[in-house]
């Protein structure tokens, strides 16, 4: 009887599927197994989702690809700051595919070393006032930026001296042309103690080893002078972007020859944020949830400083605790306000839901990776990013698999946390957290759309 049972909803599962991807809702179908049970399919968007606002306790930023410098006074959530932290070291060798070989630095004691400078490769990424100028301070840390270490926006490295060894003074002119289809590097040069480590390092075991190297080679930060600069700009950090860059001259010879130490081991962004007088001045802690009633029914997110849209899921029990039931689909629809966005302060393209516990802190993984919703049952640990809709200024999720997931671990609610992410590579559609720029959004509305069958 109890294999005539499932054959029976097996075939019935199979016409629902033609209805639900075909071209009408269906609503409140039933199907009858003939065997003294029934199947009902109904349709619900009317579950309870209290919307907040609220700030992370901490958010990783280092070994992304850029790093964020400068700041603006964002109209909806207040000001916002970014300094940089880069660690140079050696350059991998371009022939070795393991990834784990690196060129030394070999130059003989005998070379003359001429200058050093901070090459910043600004990679496109602007947000504010471009016709204000910036003042950005270069100092050395105490101890190296490692490339092991996670370091979150509120992470702080000690510097050596209150006093910059250097300093750069620019306008946006001066990293892009007026059409911003030009992009221009800026450099500072650094004096002579810098040469000095450099040429400390000749000869020794740390010049042709990454990790020593690293370690021997005191980092730098990149900070903004004033705590109210205009514009914040995005640097990239890859081997062929930004990065400490020595000249020199080998013997007698008058050619000037250059090294290059990208800044590929440990970097990260730190963020200090002044919400006061915003829309979102009630959030002063971290973890703490502040209803969308406080914040002009909108809730928030931004990339960089941790701000997050919260939705709690209360009367999921409605549907995830009837008998059987099977989730057949399921998208959660989230409208932005299209009144708070435009180029100069555009949206995050991608966004990833990540789960919370009764903490209001996002769960973690055994190997301490954040729990996100997937993006289907057969990849449960691939986070799902959902992609702007510039139609209709909405993001969409597929939690048809996740939603059966808590149905079968007998789930009744859920708080998910809507931050920025990212896609982990251009042919991927696995998405990761993303906090590498300051990108913002305020949500309008939450909507979760369900069809699901049960036994009745």
């Amino acid at each position: 009887m109890q294999k005539a049972t499932n054959q029976a909803r097996i075939v019935a599962l199979s016409l629902l599927s033609a209805l639900f991807f075909g071209c009408e809702d269906p609503q409140d179908i039933r199907f009858d197994l003939g065997i003294g049970g029934k199947l009902t399919t109904n349709f619900s968007d009317s579950t309870l989702i209290e919307r907040f606002t609220m700030q992370l306790d901490s958010v990783i930023t280092s070994n992304v690809p850029e790093i964020m410098i400068g700041g603006y006074d964002d109209p909806l959530l207040g000001q916002v700051n970014a300094e940089a932290y880069v660690q140079p070291n050696l350059i991998k060798d371009a022939t070795d595919f393991t990834g784990v070989k690196f060129v030394p630095y070999d130059l003989p004691t005998t070379s003359t070393l001429d200058s050093a400078y901070i090459i910043l490769n600004y990679n496109g990424y602007f947000q504010g006032d471009s016709l204000q100028p910036m003042t950005v301070d270069i100092y050395q840390t105490q101890q190296p930026i490692l490339a092991g270490l996670k370091y979150t926006n509120d992470s702080q490295i000690q510097t050596t001296t209150s006093v910059p060894l250097a300093t750069l003074n620019f306008r946006y002119r001066s990293i892009s042309n007026a059409k911003g289809d030009t992009l221009f590097a800026i450099s500072a040069k650094l004096p002579q103690v810098v040469l000095d480590q450099l040429a400390a390092l000749r000869g020794k075991p740390e010049a042709s080893d990454a990790t020593l190297f690293a370690r021997a080679l005191p980092g730098f930060l990149l900070k903004p002078r004033s705590n109210r600069v205009a514009y914040a700009f995005r640097v990239g950090t890859d081997a062929t972007s930004s990065s400490l860059r020595l000249f020199y001259r080998l013997g007698t010879e008058s050619t000037v020859r250059a090294y290059t130490f990208p800044f590929t081991s440990g970097r990260f962004t730190k963020f200090t944020v002044n919400r006061n007088g915003s829309r979102v001045a009630a959030v002063t802690q971290p973890n703490q949830l502040v209803p969308a009633s406080q914040t002009e029914n909108r809730t928030y997110i931004q990339a960089g400083s941790g701000l997050a849209s919260v939705f709690d899921f209360k009367n999921l029990s409605n549907i995830i605790g009837l008998p059987e039931v099977a989730i057949n689909k399921a998208d959660f629809i989230i409208q932005v306000d299209s009144n708070f966005i435009s180029p100069r302060l555009p949206v995050p393209p991608v966004v990833v839901l990540a789960e919370l516990d009764e903490n209001n802190k996002i769960v973690k993984t055994s190997t301490f990776e954040p729990v996100l919703v997937p993006i289907n049952a057969n990849s449960p640990n691939a986070g799902q990013g959902s992609l702007f809709l510039t139609t209709t200024k909405t993001y969409a999720f597929n939690v048809t698999s996740y939603l059966q997931k808590l149905a079968s671990e007998g789930k009744k609610s859920v708080r998910l946390a809507l931050v920025p992410g990212g896609y982990i590579s251009t042919s991927s559609t696995q998405s990761i957290i993303n906090h590498s720029n300051l990108r913002r959004a305020a949500i309008k509305s939450a909507k979760l759309n369900v069809f699901y069958t049960y036994a009745k």
